[in-house]
């Protein structure tokens, strides 16, 4: 449970956060809802940042903290590790996440977490974190995925195709993926279309056919 989170604008070094219907007020409402642990967690980091206009900083140190969750196995390690006890992790959080420069907001924001033992959720949480910034940002987010890696031509053409599936001021976010299973081609997943124009999904469906009765 989301018991509490360090509110910045008062002070660095004070947690006080709390899930009270006076501080809820005073928060800013997210433009989305989300549930789910991980979906209260994202909810209340967004809404004290941009309660403190501390927005910009902590998405980028969601970036950063994304990049160190696909790459960095001792990181990982860390979060998930059962051994240190709630008090142990927060302070080691609160002395990493301090020594690589990101903003206090997000520094409180993962004490808070430890304290709670939430650091395993860290992937999911700032997955929905990643969610609320898009429609902050008034984006679609779309995904391609492809068998090799597309060059920066291909992509910027792509997201003036997908342009074509936003409503009036709505931008897109493109996000590519490799999968070599799909032996060629595109799927775009971009809002709540599914597009599979892959070479896998044309070779299945010519084994249907050809395997149907005459």
């Amino acid at each position: 449970m989301l018991g509490r989170f360090t509110r910045v604008a008062t002070s660095t070094a004070k947690r006080s956060f709390s899930t009270t219907a006076a501080v809820k007020d005073a928060l800013e409402r997210p433009p989305i809802q989300l549930f789910g642990i991980d979906g209260r967690y994202a909810h209340a980091l967004f809404s004290a940042t941009v309660k403190s206009n501390a927005l910009p900083a902590v998405g980028k140190d969601m970036t950063r903290i994304k990049s160190l969750l696909a790459s960095d196995d001792v990181f990982n390690g860390f979060l998930d590790t059962p051994i240190l006890s709630r008090k142990d992790k927060t302070a080691a959080v609160t002395d990493l996440l301090t020594k690589m420069k990101f903003s206090p907001t997000t520094v409180n924001f993962f004490a808070a977490m430890a304290e709670n033992n939430r650091l395993g959720m860290t992937s999911e949480i700032v997955g929905a974190f990643d969610t609320l910034m898009t429609a902050h940002r008034n984006e679609v987010k779309c995904v391609v995925t492809s068998a090799e890696p597309l060059d920066k031509t291909t992509i910027a053409n792509l997201t003036a195709s997908l342009k074509g599936f936003t409503s009036e001021g709505q931008s897109v976010s493109v996000s590519t993926q490799i999968d070599e299973k799909i032996l060629g081609g595109l799927i775009v997943e971009v809002g709540d279309k599914y597009i599979d124009m892959s070479v896998l999904a044309r070779v299945n469906k010519m084994m249907q056919t050809l395997q149907a009765p005459i």
